[in-house]
């Protein structure tokens, strides 16, 4: 197996090339250099480039796993655990006090095109960490700023994960049990600059314009990185910086669709889902906005649009097959829908300064 040689053109300093020994179940882990390649005499293969004042920790048991680390800058911290055969694992810190952990147990935990598990950190005194337990899982952070925090937890297979920060002290956290579950979560500022591949958007009528599964999730790094001081995005663009927004979703079962998508600042929002191909997604444009959405059973529906100050919105569903919606623009508006049923649905658009409360079905 070869691979090119990873180029350090960060001028920041002194980068150091590591060849680090770690521990495997198979023979023969030594590296050899040969001009502008690496090639391993084994399947198994850790790189590193790090800085002086870094400190990056790996623990690998399989083969075929890789690993690769990029820190530039000082305080950064990394910690990376490979159990099982055909992982792949990479990291990427700019800045001080980063910290980042990627914990892979089963095998081809990689995109479906091959991508690594990926970590990206731009700033300083961010908090990243992978956990993921089955096979074909896949999860990507990125975060630009300071004092983010994110958590990817995923137990299954064929699960897909991607949280996108740009700010200073948002929260999100992504925990996914089961199998072909996906989940979404951006946060940033004004949304004028921001391209999504992902989730589809509502129409004026509350309604998906395209409903379905026919979409990708944001994968890997979405770029690639010459570490010449170029990046080219293909996922995400985005641009002005939020802060202080939390998100969070949990999803249990299989087939489970969620997304939170926030621009702006103070922000809250969280997606439950408790069963089989359920869709769940949140926008939310402005300050203060709070959303909820809870769904129990089997091929629910509910989404959440927000977009201008203060405006509070919930859905929560048990049954099977049922549809909820809420637009909200202005300030004030408050909006809460529960359906206990089967087959039922609900939708509404609120301009500014209302309330409502719906209940349908068994209440």
């Amino acid at each position: 197996m070869r691979f090119k040689k990873l180029k350090a053109g960060f001028g920041l300093g002194l980068i150091l090339l590591l060849l680090v020994s770690f521990s495997t179940q198979s023979s023969g882990g030594a590296l050899d250099i040969f001009d502008d390649t690496y090639e391993s005499q084994s399947a198994d293969v850790l790189s590193f480039i790090a800085q002086v004042g870094n400190l990056a920790s790996v623990d690998q048991d399989g083969e075929s796993n890789i690993v690769q680390v990029f820190q530039v800058g000082d305080d950064n911290e990394v910690s990376i655990v490979q159990v099982g055969d055909e992982n792949e694992g990479f990291l990427e810190q700019e800045g001080l006090n980063n910290f980042a952990s990627i914990d892979q147990t089963g095998d081809s935990n990689i995109g479906p095109e091959g991508e690594p598990t990926s970590i990206i950190q731009l700033g300083d005194l961010n908090t990243a960490e992978v956990s993921q337990t089955g096979d074909f899982n896949f999860a990507s952070i990125s975060q630009v700023g300071a004092e983010n925090e994110a958590f990817i937890g995923q137990e299954g297979a064929d699960n897909m994960a991607a949280i996108e920060q740009t700010g200073n002290l948002n929260f999100a956290s992504i925990s996914q049990t089961g199998n072909s579950n996906e989940a979404l979560i951006i946060q940033a500022g004004g949304d004028d600059d921001v391209i999504v591949d992902d989730f589809s958007s509502l129409n004026e009528d509350g309604h998906r314009n395209q409903r379905g599964r026919g979409h990708t999730i944001g994968r890997g790094r979405g770029h690639d990185h010459d570490h010449n001081g170029t990046d080219s995005h293909s996922e995400f663009a985005l641009v002005d910086p939020g802060e202080n927004n939390f998100a969070e979703i949990e999803q249990n079962g299989d087939f489970d669709l969620a997304s939170i998508i926030q621009f702006g600042e103070d922000n809250t929002a969280g997606i439950f889902q408790d069963g089989d191909f359920n869709i769940a997604d949140i926008s939310q444009d402005g300050q203060f906005h709070e959303a909820g959405i809870l769904q129990q059973g089997t091929g629910n529906e509910a989404f959440i649009s927000q977009q201008g100050d203060f405006n509070q919105a919930f859905v929560e569903q048990i049954g099977n097959d049922n549809i909820a919606n809420i637009i909200q623009h202005g300030s004030g508006n408050i909006a809460d829908i529960t359906q206990n049923g089967n087959g039922l649905n609900f939708s509404v658009t609120q301009p500014g300064g209302e309330s409502v409360i719906i209940c349908q079905g068994n209440c």
